[in-house]
């Protein structure tokens, strides 16, 4: 490639992207695309990669990004889910998932840090799976996906209590009851003070 060549800038840009996805996975700071003199932490919200190139962009204008960007040789009448494409990219190598779960549940959860959650346990994956494969209705699926929301907020709210338990397999012990009725009790409090009590099932 000639130097200072359109095609030489590009390959770099490209690189930089890609050298920032590994880093980012990796360190406890974020570098995105574009940022105001400042790294974020990586727990951010705010960021999720591009499944293309895999810049790391607000997650409110990623959307507009993959319609551009220069790696997205998908045809314009795929369906695009770049949020929900970008929390897979994310997880890309540590834990591969069903096909049904990336065709009927990924795509209606809400993409936050609870559909994170969701998406690296092992065990909230298929609890989920397992309902879907014998119920695919569309209100059985709406069900799962609030289930297994309601699963992920309880072990982010056991990680918070207890740094030893790292996935739900870990809470499946009698020494962790108690923390799972104080979780239970302090999601069903929140909820409740929505007025719209989904945890009631558990009672």
């Amino acid at each position: 490639m000639k130097p200072n060549s359109k095609q030489r800038r590009d390959a770099i840009i490209a690189l930089a992207k890609e050298g920032n996805f590994l880093f980012n996975k990796t360190s406890t700071i974020l570098r995105p695309v574009r940022r105001v003199d400042r790294y974020y932490d990586s727990s951010n919200e705010e960021h999720l990669p591009c499944s293309y190139c895999l810049g790391s962009y607000k997650k409110k204008s990623l959307h507009r990004h993959a319609n551009c960007c220069n790696q997205n040789n998908s045809s314009s009448s795929a369906r695009k889910m770049p949020r929900i494409d970008g929390q897979a990219t994310l997880l890309r190598g540590s834990i591969i998932h069903d096909v049904l779960l990336k065709e009927k549940l990924f795509p209606r959860v809400r993409v936050d840090e609870v559909a994170l959650v969701v998406k690296k346990d092992k065990l909230i994956c298929s609890y989920g799976l397992s309902y879907l494969k014998g119920r695919r209705s569309k209100g059985n699926i709406d069900f799962v996906r609030q289930t297994v929301r309601r699963l992920a907020r309880l072990l982010m709210f056991a990680r918070s209590e207890n740094n030893c338990i790292k996935e739900f397999l870990d809470l499946l012990f009698p020494k962790h009851f108690e923390l799972i009725i104080r979780g239970v009790k302090k999601l069903d409090d929140i909820i409740t003070t929505l007025k719209t009590s989904s945890l009631q099932h558990w009672q």
